[in-house]
């Protein structure tokens, strides 16, 4: 199965800064990215804002990650978003977090809300706190999640 990220997604490597005209090729990527994730593709969300964060001086390794999305776009662009609910009365929300991902040591916080299939409603951010074990960058991702739910 194609998937949008690569295994590097969120390390940041020391790799040659990309020339002018590949920089400029990179951001037009990036809002590419940043458009299909917002119409539709929302399983891009992560390997589309990882990048993003290094838009002013994007190396090769951030042109490897955006390359590795836009194939997976390109081979799957048959596939399109279904939406469906068993019941209206069951809400899920599914939250997770990654510890110490970032180049500045913060976690990383993705939530999903689910009413059958399909998410309905999704984040992914950077944590604003740093945390000490998985279990504490858990409890802050559910807190960012909670702000939606309600």
């Amino acid at each position: 199965m194609l998937t949008p990220a690569n295994e590097n997604l969120f390390s940041v490597d020391d790799s040659k800064l990309l020339d002018k005209t590949q920089a400029e090729q990179c951001h037009i990527f990036m809002a590419e990215g940043l458009f299909a994730f917002k119409r539709g593709r929302v399983n891009i969300q992560p390997a589309t804002a990882r990048p993003c964060t290094q838009v002013q001086e994007p190396n090769e390794g951030d042109w490897t990650k955006l390359v590795k999305m836009m194939k997976c776009l390109n081979g799957t662009k048959e596939s399109v978003l279904v939406l469906s609910a068993k019941t209206l009365k069951v809400v899920k929300w599914c939250v997770d977090a990654a510890l110490a991902v970032h180049p500045d040591c913060k976690s990383h916080t993705g939530a999903m809300m689910t009413m059958g299939k399909g998410g309905v409603a999704n984040i992914s951010r950077n944590q604003k706190l740093d945390t000490r074990s998985s279990t504490t960058a858990e409890l802050v991702a559910a807190d960012d999640a909670v702000v939606m739910m309600s």
